[in-house]
């Protein structure tokens, strides 16, 4: 009886560690809202450091799960749609009514950080949860 009750307790805990922790798509980790904490490359190298400072304390990025995006920063708010690529290594950003699109490589994205670079101007922005 007891080794019935050891293996039916194996046998529990590793159906829960293959079905219970599957791991989350890019679509389901971007959903968040994120503080920028690194800005590099790209046009932004001619950034002074100090507009740098003032955007990690006060930029953030809120994607939400029904594909509209909203980035605050001081005298700059915008809002829109985004998307992910089916293979989860894009992300793009647009108006409301679908113009002015912008492609971004996803580098890294888990459940409290997020990497991308711009395609058009190679700037790398690195995010964390807020």
């Amino acid at each position: 009886m007891k080794f019935t009750k050891t293996i039916l307790s194996v046998l529990l805990l590793a159906t829960v560690s293959m079905f219970g922790c599957k791991s989350k798509s890019a679509k389901e980790l971007i959903v968040n809202k994120w503080k920028m904490t690194n800005i590099s490359g790209g046009d932004a190298a001619q950034m002074p450091d100090s507009i740098k400072t003032m955007m990690y304390n006060t930029a953030t990025m809120e994607f939400m799960k029904d594909g509209k995006y909203e980035m605050t920063m001081p005298g700059n708010e915008k809002g829109g749609k985004w998307k992910i690529s089916d293979d989860g290594k894009t992300l793009t950003t647009m108006d409301a009514d679908g113009s002015n699109s912008e492609d971004a490589d996803i580098v890294e994205i888990s459940g409290d950080k997020c990497v991308v670079k711009n395609k058009k101007d190679n700037t790398t922005i690195t995010m964390a949860k807020k």
